[in-house]
């Protein structure tokens, strides 16, 4: 009762890091927990195993590589995050991997992105605080912005339809994951109908009317490109062949338009909460900005330029940490017989087939790793 009154407030990870305390009286612990489980095959009650201690932790996250069904319920489906068919996720990871190398994808797209941001924080952001004299909520101006970037940069969308689009779908991604049992089945299934939809549109639009079975490699020596770094990955996708390419590229789109804009929004509220919180390292980012763009004379900035915010990268990095996007980490399940610490260090066998949870919140916040200061901001 206790676990499912915490969780449908979003405490979970509170709750787990009390029974570390409580019981083990350390976060380095590792706990079994009765947990609920919703799958394709249905939901069930099954023992979860949550790894606090930081080398369990570390193994387990890099030997067992299989990820839990209850990520298939939703929207995520068999995407590339969510997939339980390790060939599948494999190949999938292998073509969306290249829509993010630094030099050859993202420096590329970077004037994009940089136009989008001149335009949110100057234009947008002076109208929708009326010239800096109303209060603006931060975290719907972030969580808008960051799928902006999404949709314009890495899938290339027409503004029109992503501002169409923009809450429609966000709001649709808060509904799926609330389940059919906090907002009813229709409304359920009407916003993960047009997750599927509009996530169908990202794989379309990348795709030329004369080249719709052309790879995305084909396109470029016809001269009708694949637009977009990430939807040239996933107009290419290539899938095991047990999958349907269709419904894995639906899929991976919609895990990206998901994870790439709520992770990043919630990252630069927690930052913006945090500069408040501290002026002075406020006033050495502002510093550090400003020199920056003194040394470009007047151009704008580029990828390149990125590493020179030596200050800035610490305080995103420390916000991470503090506040990470992910608290609940990944959930695994273990491909193989293993061993985990129990409260005396001593091994103790776990079997194939648990349910695994690795929480950043818990790694995060353990003093044994990041010292006596562990709840305090100190990027430096």
């Amino acid at each position: 009762a206790e676990q499912l009154q915490r969780f449908s407030l979003g405490h979970n990870i509170l709750l787990h890091e009390e029974y570390c305390q409580r019981y083990a009286g350390t976060l380095s612990a590792n706990i079994v927990l009765p947990a609920f489980l919703v799958t394709l095959e249905g939901p069930y009650i099954d023992n979860l195993l949550v790894l606090g201690h930081p080398d369990d932790a570390a193994r387990i996250c890099r030997i067992h590589v299989k990820k839990s069904p209850a990520y298939q319920v939703g929207f995520l489906g068999n995407g590339v995050l969510s997939t339980t068919d390790l060939d599948h996720w494999r190949a999938q990871r292998a073509s969306v991997i290249e829509a993010f190398l630094p030099l050859s994808s993202l420096a590329r797209v970077c004037p994009v992105s940089v136009q989008r941001a001149q335009f949110a924080s100057g234009t947008k952001l002076k109208d929708l605080s009326k010239g800096g004299t109303v209060a603006v909520d931060m975290n719907e101006f972030l969580l808008h912005e960051a799928m902006a970037q999404l949709q314009l940069v890495l899938f290339n969308m027409p503004e029109e339809k992503m501002e169409e689009t923009n809450k429609k779908l966000r709001n649709s991604f808060t509904d799926a994951l609330s389940g059919p049992s906090g907002i009813g089945y229709e409304q359920f299934n009407q916003s993960r109908k047009y997750i599927r939809a509009t996530s169908l549109e990202f794989v379309d639009h990348a795709k030329c009317p004369a080249l719709a079975h052309a790879s995305a490699t084909e396109s470029y020596t016809t001269g009708c490109p694949v637009a977009g770094p990430l939807s040239k990955r996933l107009a290419d996708l290539k899938v095991s062949e047990r999958q349907d390419l269709a419904i894995s590229q639906r899929d991976t789109a919609a895990t990206f338009a998901f994870a790439g804009h709520d992770t990043t929004a919630n990252l630069m509220t927690w930052f913006c909460f945090e500069m408040a919180r501290h002026p002075d390292l406020q006033k050495e980012i502002q510093d550090e900005v400003d020199a920056l763009f003194a040394s470009i004379h007047g151009r704008d900035m580029e990828y390149a330029d990125l590493p020179k915010l030596k200050l800035m990268t610490k305080c995103l990095n420390e916000t991470q940490r503090l506040w990470p996007s992910v608290p609940n980490g990944t959930f695994r399940e273990l491909m193989f017989d293993d061993t985990v610490k129990d409260e005396h260090g001593r091994d103790v066998r776990v079997p194939a087939g648990t349910q695994v949870q690795i929480p950043n919140w818990l790694l995060h916040h353990n003093p044994l790793l990041w010292g006596d200061d562990v709840n305090e901001f100190n990027p430096k």
